[in-house]
């Protein structure tokens, strides 16, 4: 995956210094005595690559012979308390006990441990319970749990100096600052990736954030995009990949909200003929029923918030490609800022874990509320890739598995007809957005068109009587009842 290079150690270490050594394991040699010669002076300069090999010298030294209860915390231990604990373990698994706890005996020698070396652990717990609030106790579990872990952190420490220093110089793998990267983020970049078959993904606050910060890092000042273009007209772009010297082309397919569809394979050859990027927002198709980096597309990009966290509940944007594509678009993220809360990353790979799931009920109901609603003597037009009628229908097969939750159609009807339709309906909720587990249902001529004239929305294609439904996950004849009813209520 690209997203390895914020990959975190698998166990956190301390800040405090190495703990005193056994006195069973340590023996310190006598110091020799120091010449008092006057020593030659090296005029050679020390450089940042030899104090990290002193500091991890010393580090190695320092950490020879530590205590068990110190070792034991790093998934290790002394040989003898390490086997000690191992023995409790087997013994209560043979006897069908719980394992989750410590043995008292052990307990005891970790509290002996933490005992004899305060100055390092701080005061000891006096109650047994308490162990399992204490932070340093805790931190060795989280790698256990099955579901990702939510790191909550603005900030990640180093041991030593020496970490920072070869964090620096690309020999250690490690987090920094939570607006360059968080573990639970990085786990939802990677899932994405291998839905998309992206070398790497980056996630951020929002789509719209993702469109404009892939926009600024990839597009020099006096580049020319490619957007405003006829997806069925393949001329219109030739002719201004031969007039503009066109740095990206970037567009939606299917596109809101007619869902007209763009030759993702044609577009890619034509625009890298001609030395232009295609970025291609997937947010309709999902990366489930569209593959288009598969198809030749260079960058794909989504709103999260839609199908892939799919439940309504977070804002999320993302960008999938070459490493060679992302990085200079995380680089400027990283300065710009619009990091993505490590919740809301929780929440999409909470929400990615049904996602097939979801995509294939959606599928389903769309295409069968589709047939439904063409054949209604209420609905003068349906716009669904899934119909033979749509323009694109043959493309569409060619390049999609599945044609999605969303389907949009015109009622006969003006604006105030359309509006109590909508206002008839039972199920699905008045509001923007799509793709969630519930049915949303919208007017665009009012939802997102309100502030401009009627002629001005025309030239958009947006009538007063269209209206764009999200099919969820509910019952489809629960759904197919509360549309047939609401029709008959115009």
């Amino acid at each position: 995956m690209g997203n390895t290079h914020l990959s975190s150690p698998s166990k956190p270490k301390e800040t405090h210094s190495t703990p005193p050594h056994d006195q069973s394991q340590s023996a310190h040699k006598p110091k020799t005595q120091e010449s008092t010669d006057p020593q030659p002076i090296d005029e050679k300069e020390e450089t940042l690559e030899d104090v990290s090999k002193e500091m991890n010298a010393e580090e190695e030294e320092e950490e020879e012979g530590e205590c068990g209860f110190c070792l034991f915390m790093k998934g290790g231990g002394c040989k003898d308390r390490f086997i000690e604990w191992e023995n409790c373990v087997m013994e209560r698994e043979k006897n069908k006990e719980d394992v989750v706890g410590m043995c008292s005996e052990v307990t005891a020698a970790m509290f002996k441990c933490m005992e004899a070396h305060q100055d390092y652990y701080g005061p000891v717990l006096e109650k047994e319970e308490e162990i399992k609030k204490g932070e340093r106790l805790g931190r060795g579990i989280v790698t256990d749990s099955i579901t990702t872990p939510v790191v909550n952190t603005s900030a990640y420490f180093f041991k030593k100096t020496s970490e920072l220093i070869d964090l620096k110089e690309g020999r250690r793998a490690s987090f920094e600052y939570g607006r360059y990267g968080n573990p639970t983020t990085v786990v939802a970049e990677e899932k994405i990736s291998a839905l998309e078959g992206a070398e790497s993904t980056l996630l951020l606050a929002s789509g719209m954030c993702a469109s404009t910060v892939m926009l600024l890092a990839l597009v020099p000042a006096g580049g020319h995009i490619a957007t405003v273009v006829d997806p069925a007209d393949v001329h219109a772009l030739e002719s201004a990949l031969y007039k503009n010297q066109v740095t990206l082309f970037f567009t939606e397919t299917p596109t809101n909200p007619f869902l007209r569809c763009v030759d993702i394979e044609l577009v890619s050859k034509l625009c890298h003929s001609k030395g232009a990027l295609v970025c291609v927002d997937g947010t309709f198709a999902t990366p489930l029923n569209q593959k288009a980096l598969a198809l030749g597309a260079d960058i794909v990009l989504h709103s999260a918030t839609k199908y892939i966290a799919g439940h309504n509940d977070v804002l999320a944007g993302c960008i999938s490609g070459s490493e060679k594509l992302i990085a200079p678009v995380r680089m400027l993220h990283n300065v710009l800022g619009g990091a993505l809360n490590p919740n809301a990353a929780y929440l999409i790979i909470r929400g990615m874990k049904t996602l097939h799931l979801r995509i294939q009920q959606q599928n389903t109901t769309a295409l069968k509320m589709a047939r439904l609603l063409e054949a209604h003597p209420e609905v003068s037009r349906v716009y669904y890739p899934g119909l033979a009628s749509h323009p694109e229908h043959y493309l569409a097969k060619r390049q999609m598995t599945g044609f999605g939750g969303v389907v949009s159609f015109e009622i006969n009807g003006d604006l105030m007809t359309t509006a109590k339709f909508i206002d008839a309906l039972k199920i699905p909720y008045i509001a923007p957005s799509f793709g969630g587990c519930e049915s949303i249902v919208d007017q665009p001529a009012i939802m997102s068109y309100w502030d401009l004239s009627q002629l001005e929305r025309a030239k958009f294609g947006i009538k007063d009587n269209l209206v764009r439904f999200s099919f969820g996950v509910e019952d489809f004849e629960d759904l197919k009842a509360d549309i047939l009813q609401a029709l008959e209520a115009i």
